[in-house]
């Protein structure tokens, strides 16, 4: 089922906007995370960072860069109904914890694994919003370089 399927069966059913936030929440975990989760089983850091930049390029070449669904719809909403904004941090967190798992996986210790993903969640987070603002898709690919570089430089400065 499409995004725009989803809000069109919300408008039909005089459902509220809230209820239709919910629902897009639904469709992008479905979506996004599952891939996301799919794609750092089995992957080291570097392989997974290919694999879900591979996947977010292949979906966007061609159309608008929209950025990251859970940022942007949480944004949206956090002033005026922070109750759904916190729906879409849920999200963000989930994203985080997959990143820390790949990172686990690639074998940093617990503790470096925490505090790397929070960094590499700001990286991706940064770069997806750069590229929303001004549509530009090569966002993606530094997103992914950087993401990359950051791993190597924490592990090297760290010497694990």
């Amino acid at each position: 089922m499409l995004i725009l399927d989803v809000c069109l069966i919300f408008l039909n059913r005089n459902q509220s906007k809230d209820d239709l936030a919910a629902a897009v929440t639904e469709y992008y975990q479905k979506i996004l995370l599952e891939q996301f989760q799919s794609s750092s089983q089995g992957n080291d850091w570097e392989s997974f960072i290919e694999e879900i930049f591979d996947y977010l390029s292949v979906r966007t070449s061609g159309q608008t860069f929209a950025g990251c669904p859970y940022a942007v719809m949480g944004m949206e909403t956090a002033l005026s109904k922070p109750a759904v904004a916190s729906v879409f941090m849920e999200g963000l967190k989930k994203l985080e914890q997959i990143f820390q798992k790949a990172l686990l996986y690639s074998g940093l210790p617990q503790d470096h694994a925490a505090i790397l993903s929070r960094r590499m969640l700001s990286i991706y987070q940064g770069y997806l919003l750069l590229g929303r603002i001004n549509g530009d898709l090569s966002y993606l690919k530094n997103a992914e370089k950087n993401m990359i570089e950051m791993y190597r430089e924490y592990r090297s400065y760290h010497g694990i």
